[in-house]
């Protein structure tokens, strides 16, 4: 046998195995597609939570909501007792209401908590000063009850509050009032951000920041916020992020009437969190995130885009296409239902009801519910 005919034979031969690996392919049974599980939500820890410790990590908070504040120091000084609560560990755009017991109070302008039982008829027990973190001077009433906290202790940069504690200026009346350090937390509006779309914003001079709770934003800053990852302003795509901050502005109808921003968002966290543990939550707010891409954090967002999809021979490039069987739909969930904060619960957690829509039921032959939780 002649050279060609030894390679001929040798291509027939490959072909045929070839053919008959591809037919044994495609008449063996299917692989069933495993379960979809659910998406979790990254969390982190809780803003509400009362069991303050002394010292510890800075808190940070970019958006509004409330927080319980981290102790810093109790001491008593005669019959009064002070406690200083770190907010936050930058300045902040505003504390705009205290909470004693889970109940918001009134404070005038002295200072003093005219809500009842810490008030009674002109009779105050207890004082509250706030600092939002631009203070340039120590706090006078703490400097004047301890004459160790000098005018080196402005707090500059932290945001914080100076409770002041003394049943004794009507002791008949505020005996029974207390029976241990109340709990306080504080609705506060956070950290400005630098917005790519306000004219008046200047990047790198926070004086000309703002207020925001949009999430593209808001991912954006923790990204170059010193209690955040802190890197240099130039590694932010900042084009992306104003796409996808457009987007998360766009107004959607609700089921119920009305309309309200596609995605808003509050991001708190402590300096002791990884940046992946923070940036996973800032991206599930909006079903995005920031990639490395090159030399840049790009912003990317959720939204529905167009379902049509047109084929060019590019597609067909390197493997081809690859077609996916249809999910049964037992694995798919046509619904949702979870659980969200809002300042109108006092940001405690709340479920909301399992929501379908009514022609995607009648597609899809039945219910199949997945859970969320936001927060």
């Amino acid at each position: 046998m002649d050279p060609v005919t030894i390679v001929t034979g040798l291509v027939v031969s490959a072909a045929v195995s070839a053919a008959s690996y591809e037919i044994g392919r495609l008449l063996a049974p299917k692989t069933p597609s495993p379960p979809i599980q659910p998406v979790r939500i990254p969390t982190g820890p809780s803003p509400l939570n009362d069991a303050n410790t002394l010292g510890g990590p800075l808190p940070g908070l970019l958006g509004a909501r409330r927080v319980s504040g981290k102790s810093l120091v109790q001491v008593q000084v005669g019959n009064a007792t002070y406690a200083v609560y770190v907010i936050a560990g930058a300045p902040v755009t505003g504390i705009d209401a205290v909470y004693i017991n889970n109940n918001i109070v009134s404070i005038d302008g002295s200072n003093n908590v005219t809500s009842s039982p810490w008030a009674n008829s002109g009779s105050y027990s207890m004082q509250i000063y706030l600092h939002d973190g631009t203070q340039t001077v120590v706090d006078a009433a703490l400097h004047a009850a301890l004459p160790n906290w000098t005018t080196q202790f402005v707090g500059k940069q932290i945001a914080y509050a100076i409770i002041k504690i003394d049943p004794s200026v009507s002791a008949t009346k505020f005996a029974s009032t207390y029976s241990g350090m109340p709990d306080f937390t504080f609705a506060v509006r956070g950290f400005k951000c630098y917005d790519p779309r306000d004219g008046g914003c200047v990047l790198g001079d926070t004086s000309t920041y703002i207020f925001s709770v949009n999430p593209s934003v808001i991912e954006a800053n923790y990204l170059i916020h010193p209690l955040g990852a802190n890197f240099p302003t130039s590694l932010v795509d900042w084009a992306s992020v104003t796409t996808c901050a457009n987007v998360d502005d766009q107004s959607v109808t609700l089921a119920s009437g009305g309309v309200e921003n596609r995605y808003t968002s509050t991001l708190h966290w402590t300096t002791s969190e990884t940046h992946e543990s923070v940036l996973g939550r800032a991206g599930a707010a909006h079903a995005g995130g920031v990639r490395p891409i090159g030399s840049k954090f790009v912003m990317t967002t959720g939204y529905l885009s167009s379902a049509a999809y047109t084929i060019t021979p590019d597609d067909y490039a390197g493997d081809g296409l690859t077609v996916n069987e249809h999910i049964p739909i037992a694995n798919r969930a046509n619904g949702v239902r979870g659980q969200f904060t809002s300042l109108g619960d006092n940001d405690e957690m709340r479920d909301f009801p399992s929501y379908q829509e009514a022609a995607a039921l009648t597609q899809d032959n039945g219910r199949a519910v997945g859970a969320h939780r936001l927060s």
